[in-house]
């Protein structure tokens, strides 16, 4: 079973995005990923929002983060520092297997 079927549908998604776009060689390479790479994924899961997050200090802003996440998918918050949200829950039952 894929990951992206085990989170179908899930409330908020964290994921690290370390890199923003044209670094996909180093994220490949150090076991990260980037932001759009984050929300491609989140759209896979069809998840409701993307909290991103563990972003690499090589970017003087985090503006690539949100930039690049967003045109893949609506919902993103960056994980900063003092940044809260609001997880509605709803009762689930795992897939089996699970």
């Amino acid at each position: 079973m894929q990951y992206a079927e085990l989170l179908q549908g899930v409330n908020l998604l964290y994921h690290d995005a370390t890199y923003c776009e044209g670094d996909e060689d180093l994220a490949y390479k150090y076991d990260h990923s980037t932001a759009s790479q984050a929300a491609e994924f989140a759209k896979a899961c069809n998840a409701d929002k993307l909290l991103l997050g563990h972003f690499s200090s090589r970017y003087k802003t985090e503006d690539c983060f949100l930039e690049c996440a967003t045109r893949y998918f609506p919902d993103v918050t960056l994980a900063d520092e003092g940044v809260t949200v609001k997880i509605l829950t709803t009762p689930t039952t795992l897939p089996e297997g699970a």
